[in-house]
């Protein structure tokens, strides 16, 4: 983690700088700057269109009842784009608009799903190998509504206590219990 710290914030910035001064020198100052700006307006055009596809997208899932985790990742991918593009620079500038453009973001999105999911597993393995199982069981309730005297008599039997079948003597059960359908 100290070794990529280093890198982002000393390496990075040099390396910038470096590459900046090379485009000058063949281009100009003039179009250097000219070109760092339309890098920034184009990669902020870019960035709010697919920010806002990804949004709906995310949306969709929600409401068909989904876990958005791939609109999710790729939201964070447009972010993280969108941070680079902010900073200064020709090199962080094509790093951010392939992870903004979604043909160019799909191999960072693989790479990193594989990451994520590898330090999961690591850490808490039952929860990245699915230890744990699920299973949905449905009760099928009654649709009519209940008369007056049901609920009189559903409220006076939710306080009573359960009723235990002896041996021999089977008990009767209420229609409305609690738990039976």
């Amino acid at each position: 983690m100290g070794a990529l710290l280093f890198i982002m914030l000393l390496v990075v910035p040099i390396a910038e700088l470096y590459v900046i001064i090379q485009v000058g020198d063949v281009i100009g100052l003039p179009l250097t700057l000219l070109l760092l700006i339309g890098v920034s307006v184009l990669g902020s055009v870019l960035l709010k269109r697919e920010g806002a596809a990804t949004y709906f997208k995310a949306r969709d899932v929600l409401a068909r009842g989904g876990i958005p985790s791939k609109e999710l990742t790729d939201g964070f991918l447009i972010l993280l784009g969108g941070a680079l593009l902010l900073t200064p620079g020709f090199l962080t500038d094509i790093v951010g608009l392939t992870l903004i453009l979604p043909f160019t973001r799909a191999p960072f999105k693989r790479f990193f799903t594989t990451v994520i999911f590898a330090k999961l597993a690591k850490r808490n393995p039952t929860v990245a190998g699915g230890v744990y199982t699920a299973r949905v069981v449905r009760e099928r309730r009654s649709t009519r509504p209940p008369s007056d005297a049901e609920t009189t008599s559903s409220a006076s039997s939710e306080n009573s206590p359960p009723r235990i079948a002896q041996p021999g003597h089977p008990v009767e059960d209420d229609a409305d219990s609690p738990g039976r359908g």
